[in-house]
């Protein structure tokens, strides 16, 4: 078999790879973006920062 077959063979798997991950990053940011918006959100952030537990209320 040739070697050059077989580099462009791996590398179209990688490229197909990194069309799906490409992919699956989009629909993973789309489902969790509310999340970034969310009081809860802001107040785990701000515990964080103020080294404290964090009281969150659902929303």
């Amino acid at each position: 078999m040739s070697r050059g077959r077989t580099t462009a063979g791996a590398e179209a798997v990688r490229q197909g790879l990194a069309e799906q991950f490409d992919q699956a990053l989009g629909r993973e940011g789309g489902k969790h973006e509310w999340q970034i918006v969310s009081a809860d959100f802001a107040e785990g952030t701000r515990a964080m920062l103020e080294r404290r537990v964090p009281l969150f209320i659902g929303a």
